[in-house]
């Protein structure tokens, strides 16, 4: 028997939209202008999910909070002037979210990205009305891997019961900020990484957006 459930949550960058290339090349023009280094793709994979400022943070640690304000905003600015055309939904997202949606189930995002930055990706690529809740790295105190983004994100859509929503993502910080939320977990294997060594383990491995429809949706 599949389980059935009520609500899912998705992280967005590497699970709902591809901004590998984009992210990749922000970091490399920044680092590049305010540092002098070159920065390697490895380098930025080893940091996906955690918060822009808290990396910036750490490459620019002897620097002022302004500076650092300033190197973030030049970051997104960035983006949004060269790179934004370059993001993509993942294929089959769009197909699938529509399944869930016409069966009635309740989405929300849970990301580390700001909330400017989500809504404009999520308005750009068709997926705004899809996603009444949206938490994003300006929600709440604590960021993934805490738990408290998913449990702010349960409280919004009034969730009961945690045992009725999955929360669906591409890297350990999700697993972890989910599985300590007491939701079940699925790791969607299509975006940055196709296989998973963390401690924290999902309940479910995803081959593909597909997937989500054949194990988690219908009651079988």
């Amino acid at each position: 028997m599949v389980k059935g459930y009520k609500y899912f949550l998705f992280d967005l960058d590497g699970t709902l939209i591809d901004t590998k290339d984009m992210i990749y090349l922000s970091f490399d023009y920044v680092l590049g202008k305010y540092l002098g280094r070159s920065v390697s793709k490895e380098e930025i994979d080893n940091q996906v999910g955690i918060p822009l400022r808290t990396i910036m943070e750490k490459y620019f640690s002897g620097s002022k909070s302004e500076k650092i304000q300033e190197i973030i905003q030049d970051f997104h600015v960035y983006q949004r002037d060269n790179l934004a055309d370059t993001v993509t939904l993942f294929p089959g997202i769009s197909e699938v979210l529509q399944v869930i949606i016409a069966s009635r189930k309740k989405c929300g995002v849970v990301t580390s990205r700001s909330g400017s930055s989500t809504k404009d990706f999520l308005k750009r690529l068709g997926l705004e009305s899809m996603f009444p809740v949206c938490v994003t790295v300006e929600s709440t105190t604590h960021h993934k891997p805490h738990p408290e983004p998913v449990e702010y994100a349960m409280s919004l859509l009034g969730v009961q019961d945690p045992s009725e929503v999955l929360f669906v993502g591409d890297s350990e910080f999700d697993i972890e900020a989910g599985t300590r939320a007491r939701v079940d977990t699925a790791l969607a294997l299509w975006g940055l990484f196709d296989s998973y060594e963390a401690l924290v383990q999902p309940k479910y491995f995803l081959r593909s957006p597909e997937d989500l429809l054949s194990y988690c949706v219908t009651v079988q």
